[in-house]
């Protein structure tokens, strides 16, 4: 049986957590609102890429139909996470979404709520595109 000061270390754990999900939830939906706005599909690769750099990842690069968006360096840096998902747009353009983390990052993410954050970020991108995204 947990003792009181164990069992008030779980609640807020637990509402941390919970914190730092409303926050990519609202990060997700500030996205698809300016994909509302923007029809165009590099548009929208590169407003999916400005949102990850800024909140999620400090080493993020876009490849998509021929454009590169890169921050960062491209090697993984000690106890870096890496994310990498191939993004297929409708008439069969390619591309990639990679990034890196250490955690806590910005917003705090621990290693799997910020691989979960990437794969529903870069399923956005995919849709954006017109497409789909493969995430690991």
């Amino acid at each position: 049986m947990a003792t009181s000061s164990e069992q008030v270390a779980l609640a807020l754990d637990y509402v941390q957590g919970k914190r730092r999900t409303e926050r990519v939830l609202q990060a997700a939906d500030a996205l698809l609102e300016r994909y509302a706005d923007e029809g165009d599909p590099q548009r929208r690769v590169h407003l999916a890429y400005e949102l990850i750099r800024r909140n999620f990842a400090e080493h993020v690069t876009v490849e998509y139909d021929g454009i590169t968006h890169r921050s960062g360096p491209g090697a993984a840096t000690e106890g870096e996470l890496r994310y990498t998902a191939r993004l297929t747009g409708p008439d069969g353009e390619r591309g990639t979404l990679s990034a890196g983390y250490v955690p806590p990052g910005k917003l705090g993410l621990t290693g799997p709520e910020w691989l979960a954050a990437m794969r529903l970020f870069s399923r956005i991108a995919g849709i954006g595109t017109g497409g789909s995204a493969t995430c690991p």
